[in-house]
């Protein structure tokens, strides 16, 4: 027979269960971009990812991170070729990361390529006046991880793109990123009952110059 004092701690354990239900993980990045870019050049960037949950337990399975590049620069002028800032590569300690790259419109929606889900692209940066409407790149950062827990050390990813010879110089572009677990809170592709998460966007700007002091 089960004794009372075993019920009770059956019934302590139970309650504090029901008190404190699981928490979501939370996938958070950061950007860091250098203010200036020496006009057509390079642009080295790097984006930290992180579960900054806190509460023990809190795992997040399939990792990745939304990059969004500011493809056709501040005018919009697409000849003799788009004046904005476009990827070349993402690594992880000095391997090369899958990455799923597509053009978004401002303020269209597309299909997210590891969600297969509607993603609405960015609206256009404020005081944008075209004359093209503003096309956004969004590339899709699979990390190489299956899942990651919430004290588990952050990951800074090195970013290499290219901007423009023909980018306007002084004029700010913005480069966005957030964070996400495509499977939730377990390693099972089940959308229904255990939805992707999604951290908040982080964004930076860096400056054409021809002369960086």
């Amino acid at each position: 027979s089960v004794s009372v004092v075993t019920l009770l701690v059956l019934s302590v354990f139970a309650n504090r269960a029901q008190a404190s239900p699981r928490q979501d993980p939370i996938p958070a990045v950061m950007l860091t971009v250098p203010a200036s870019t020496l006009l057509g050049n390079t642009l080295n960037f790097t984006v930290t990812f992180d579960n900054t949950s806190a509460a023990p337990g809190n795992v997040g399975y399939g990792p990745f991170i939304d990059l969004l590049l500011p493809k056709n620069g501040w005018d919009g002028v697409t000849a003799p070729g788009y004046d904005g800032i476009t990827f070349t590569n993402a690594t992880y300690l000095g391997s090369g990361l899958t990455v799923n790259t597509l053009d978004c419109p401002a303020g269209t929606t597309i299909t997210h390529p590891l969600l297969k889900t509607n993603y609405v692209c960015p609206a256009a940066p404020a005081g944008y006046a075209g004359p093209m409407p503003f096309v956004w790149q969004l590339n899709v950062l699979t990390l190489p991880f299956g899942s990651f827990v919430e004290d588990q050390p952050t990951i800074t990813i090195d970013v290499t793109a290219q901007e423009s010879g023909w980018a306007d110089i002084g004029q700010a572009l913005p480069i966005q990123a957030r964070g996400g677990f495509m499977f939730g809170k377990d390693p099972l592709d089940n959308p229904g009952s255990d939805p992707v998460i999604l951290g908040g966007t982080a964004t930076k700007t860096t400056t054409p110059s021809v002369v960086i002091l």
